[in-house]
């Protein structure tokens, strides 16, 4: 059986229960592999599993479908909202000088709770991934998305930030 990731810790997770050498792009998300999964095979009649969120967005189905494979998808979890107040309160016992969103769910939960205002006061509002980033800006948030979509990556943007600002003269 062949398998594909979204991105290299996906991949990781799937050898570790027995897939053999998963396909994977060389940048995390639907679009990229889009295009590794286009030339890897010959689509027409093969049958796909497509395990995603409820709120998952269709770009990979329906690309598949468009290569002519047919398509079982399968909604593998929810995301599930805190209520605003217990998003506000935790927000205001963080005092947070920055910030890291991991999805556009938690954008979007995390913009009504607090507002984006509150955000945008922030140096930075990283995203992970182009896709968070643009739904925080469709919510009046300016995000830095860094070089990779995982959480080493986001460490090394934040400590070069604060070594630039640290040489910065007040």
């Amino acid at each position: 059986m062949r398998t594909a990731a979204v991105g290299r810790k996906s991949a990781a997770a799937l050898e570790a229960y027995g897939a053999r050498a998963p396909l994977v792009a060389p940048a995390a998300g639907a679009g990229p592999l889009v295009l590794v999964l286009r030339e890897a095979d010959h689509w027409p009649g093969k049958r796909v599993l497509l395990p995603h969120a409820a709120d998952g967005r269709p770009k990979l189905a329906a690309a598949l479908r468009r290569f002519g494979a047919e398509v079982d998808e399968v909604v593998a979890y929810r995301t599930v909202e805190l209520p605003a107040a217990t998003i506000a309160d935790a927000w205001g016992r963080a005092a947070a000088e920055a910030v890291v969103v991991a999805s556009p769910s938690a954008a979007r939960a995390l913009v009504g709770a607090v507002g984006s205002a509150a955000l945008r006061r922030l140096e930075p509002v990283i995203a992970l991934g182009s896709t968070t980033a643009m739904t925080l800006v469709a919510l009046g948030v300016k995000a830095v998305v860094p070089e990779k979509a995982d959480f080493d990556a986001v460490a090394e943007l934040l400590s070069t930030r604060r070594r630039r600002d640290a040489e910065v003269p007040s």
